[in-house]
């Protein structure tokens, strides 16, 4: 059966099955410029368009495992790429992912839960909006000082002397509680600051951002699936699937542009998320439309297999998102690579 243009979910609410596919697209497209998981964009689009934000905070979750995955492999063979700077600052994120799902687990009153997600999108992207828009000297003279004089030292490939870890790795743990509440992968957090810290190229910096992230959103969708309960597989699978080709297009975009022209366009893409979260206070955002059920639909009969245990859920939406990227990827850079006029810069 074809796929109807609203894709009915678990909680009985219907979102437009397009407008999902485009927002998938646009979360994997900044995945792949930005190295930041795609969610600062797709989840405050879920919350406009009716989707619970608990539900759409821990679905887009599982969708950011994929496009890190996917992004990191392009990217890895092609930037000299500072891994033990992006293992720890993924073993931060883990902890912090970890903590945050066991907190949300405790809360009892999911509209508070819901408020929080809300509230805090808006403040978190205005200010990082705003940081990305000031001079990276402003921005990193004090914290680069700090880089140097720090403990948890470690031999950087990107500087002479031994530089600390520990700012980083705090920052990730911070970053992956959010990412447990917003359904951000953390990486809007990790790529400033390490253009604070570092004078490297935005697209050098992108593939450690992306090891943080994929070991973050990995722990925190496990913890989701296994204490909260906040992922729907249907609207994760729809997201997983579009934001693969999004991040295939932007890791390949992303060596074409300067290091400058990236910053200013992730900070006029947090400033467009901003606004359009904002749209409920104006009264103008849209909300779920009520659908009658769809029988023999092939979403639907996968969300039931999902939904008969955690098991079930945990391979059909972190098991797939993990397994699928590699592949998705590889086959759409081979098609790109073929075609005229669209070649993956070294």
């Amino acid at each position: 059966m074809a796929i109807e243009p609203l894709l009915q979910l678990g909680n009985g609410m219907a979102i437009s099955f397009w407008v999902l596919v485009l927002g998938g697209l646009l979360g994997g497209l900044t995945a792949g410029l930005f190295g930041v998981g795609g969610g600062v964009i797709v989840t405050p689009l879920l919350i406009s368009l009716g989707v619970p934000p608990h539900l759409a905070a821990g679905s887009m979750n599982v969708a950011i495992i994929s496009n890190a995955a996917e992004a990191l492999a392009h990217d890895l063979p092609r930037r000299k790429v500072d891994w033990r700077l992006g293992l720890m600052m993924g073993a931060g994120a883990v902890a912090g992912g970890q903590a945050g799902t066991l907190w949300i687990a405790s809360l009892k009153r999911p509209g508070l839960l819901d408020a929080l997600i809300r509230g805090g999108f808006l403040i978190l992207l205005l200010w990082l909006a705003l940081r990305l828009l000031k001079k990276r000297g402003e921005r990193g003279a004090r914290a680069r000082r700090w880089l140097f004089h720090m403990p948890l030292r470690y031999r950087s490939p990107w500087e002479q002397e031994p530089v600390s870890a520990l700012g980083p790795v705090l920052v990730s743990v911070g970053g992956g509680l959010v990412a447990a509440l917003l359904g951000v992968g953390g990486g809007i957090f990790y790529v400033p600051l390490l253009l604070a810290l570092f004078h490297r190229p935005m697209q050098d910096l992108v593939p450690v951002s992306q090891i943080a992230v994929l070991m973050g959103t990995l722990s925190v969708s496990t913890g989701h699936v296994l204490h909260t309960g906040h992922v729907e597989p249907r609207l994760a699978l729809v997201l997983v699937l579009a934001g693969s080709t999004g991040t295939v297009v932007g890791s390949r975009l992303k060596a074409h542009l300067d290091s400058k022209v990236l910053e200013k366009l992730l900070a006029l893409v947090l400033l467009l998320a901003a606004f359009r979260l904002s749209l409920p206070l104006l009264g103008l955002s849209g909300s779920g439309m009520a659908a009658p059920a769809s029988g023999g639909d092939w979403l639907r009969a996968y969300g039931d297999w999902c939904a008969t245990s955690r098991l079930h859920l945990w391979l059909g939406t972190v098991g797939v998102a993990l397994g699928m990227a590699p592949v998705l990827g590889w086959l759409q850079h081979r098609v790109l690579d073929r075609a005229a006029g669209f070649p993956s810069k070294p």
